[in-house]
């Protein structure tokens, strides 16, 4: 299964330096388990403006994490937000989501590993 994250990528952020990539890692999934959690709570408020700051925020964290199609998808969702019907809405924001939470946990199993990645 491919993974959700390009830990490449990562390395290249943090100039190799494995401490920094684990801190980088740690403090992205902080952030993103905050960020889905306010998401679907804006949700349920139709709060269509902080949905698009939060996927806004969210577009530089999966980028340094290298998750490319995430990363589309919370620009998607940032840039058509006033637009977007509420069905759609609903479908972008899960995807999102669920797509964010799987990727958390793959990140989490990295750095329970000990790979010096």
């Amino acid at each position: 299964m491919k993974k959700g994250y390009n830990l490449e990528k990562i390395k290249e952020v943090c100039n190799g330096d494995t401490e920094l990539c684990h801190r980088l890692i740690a403090v992205f999934i902080e952030n993103a388990v905050g960020h889905t959690g306010k998401i679907r709570q804006m949700v349920s408020s139709n709060n269509r403006e902080g949905i698009a700051g939060i996927a806004h925020q969210l577009v530089a964290g999966l980028g340094y994490v290298g998750a490319s199609r995430l990363q589309k998808m919370a620009r998607e969702i940032e840039k058509n937000m006033p637009e977007t019907d509420a069905e759609h809405l609903v479908r972008s924001t899960e995807r999102l989501c669920d797509g964010i939470s799987l990727l958390v946990h793959e990140l989490s199993e990295h750095l329970n590993s000990g790979d010096n990645g």
